[in-house]
């Protein structure tokens, strides 16, 4: 192995809404490659209020500032998925980006809360673990699955 072999990867951040636990993995996904992808799921129905308020959201509270670091901002794509599946639209959307760039890896990073009490588990759906299952079950030899945890402190609050 040379160093010339080694490529950072693209990154891709499943999102479902911004909030400080997005905001984290995507910081997270800055540092590992200028390459970064947010995938975030819309209904099939065409473009709503709530699509576009992202859209304005991540304009203001991601690209710019991270083009004002002289960073490349993170993508923002807004993909359709019937019945709410994750991992078939995402597994579509990884076939693209590897074969849009073949030699290139793509690191999916899941952000996860992560859950202390056996009352936080049952208010939590587990859609990161069943997303990372079908992810490592079908995703092929160049994917890599992550997860950036967010731990709820002991007062119920989110935290670091």
């Amino acid at each position: 192995m040379t160093i010339e072999d080694v490529e950072s990867p693209t990154v891709l951040v499943i999102a479902e809404r911004w909030d400080r636990l997005s905001e984290r993995a995507i910081k997270f996904a800055l540092t590992l490659s200028p390459d970064v992808v947010a995938m975030h799921l819309v209904r099939l129905a065409g473009t709503d209020e709530r699509e576009d308020a992202l859209r304005d959201t991540w304009r203001v509270e991601v690209e710019e500032p991270v083009a004002a670091r002289g960073l490349r901002p993170p993508r923002l794509m807004l993909i359709p998925a019937p019945y709410r599946e994750l991992h078939e639209p995402l597994l579509r959307l990884i076939e693209k980006l590897d074969a849009d760039a073949p030699k290139r890896k793509v690191t999916a990073l899941i952000p996860e809360t992560v859950k202390n009490r056996w009352w936080e588990r049952l208010l939590h759906m587990n859609r990161a673990k069943k997303l990372r299952t079908q992810l490592l079950k079908f995703g092929g030899p160049r994917l890599t699955v992550a997860t950036v945890p967010w731990r709820l402190s002991r007062e119920g609050e989110a935290g670091e």
